[in-house]
This record gives C-alpha cells, sequence and structure tokens, in this order.
C-alpha cells in the first residue's frame, strides 16, 4: 500500500470517528441514565432507568416528568414544578406587558423605528 492509500484510510477513519463521536454526544444529551435511582417527591413513583428530557430546560440540566403525577423533577430528585411554573408565568406576564404598551407590540415599534 503507498503513503496516499494509508493517508486516505486515516482521514476517512478520522472521519467516520468524529460522526460516531457526535452522534453518541446526541444520544448522551438527551437520554439520561440514572445510576442512582430516586423517587418521585410528589407521589413516590419510582424514576426508570432511562428517561427522555420533557422540555428545554430539562435537556439543558437534567431532569425529568413524572409519568404518573406530571411533576418535573431534576436529577437529584427535587420537585421543580413550582419554579419552573414561576418562570413560565413571569415570562407569560412579561409579554402580554409588552403588547399592552401604548406604542404597541414590540414588532410594531420595529416597522415604526425602521420608517
Amino acid at each position: 500500500m503507498t503513503w496516499g492509500g494509508i493517508l486516505f484510510l486515516v482521514v476517512v477513519g478520522a472521519c467516520v470517528a468524529l460522526l460516531v463521536i457526535s452522534f453518541l454526544y446526541g444520544i448522551a444529551r438527551y437520554v439520561r441514565f440514572h445510576l442512582r435511582r430516586v423517587d418521585c417527591p410528589a407521589c413516590g413513583h419510582r424514576i426508570p432507568f432511562v428517561s427522555y428530557p420533557g422540555s428545554a430546560h430539562q435537556a439543558e440540566l437534567g431532569g425529568w416528568t413524572c409519568s404518573q403525577c406530571g411533576a418535573e423533577i431534576d436529577e437529584m430528585g427535587v420537585d421543580m414544578t413550582p419554579l419552573i411554573d414561576e418562570t413560565r408565568r413571569l415570562k407569560d406576564e412579561k409579554f402580554v406587558a409588552g403588547l399592552r404598551q401604548e406604542e404597541g407590540s414590540p414588532l410594531e415599534k420595529v416597522f415604526r423605528d425602521s420608517d
């Protein structure tokens, strides 16, 4: 085999290795394996060994949504539902307050300012 053939195999092998690593990273990011088993603090249901995030917040920080009661739990078994509900409520209030302004919605401001 020539040096050109060996170099080609090395480059192709590196590309395949990068694709496999990125695929495995993608799986690891969205599939959680819980080695330390915890129970739902709201209903006592046992968390499954493998879980999938139910929201972007859970995908970023880890967590799980209880299949029995719907509580959002972090990886340590703490119920995060009140905190997440409060965050969603504040986002909704901020959005609605932006629409109620006398000057119009944020999109209307952009169009008016561009004129």
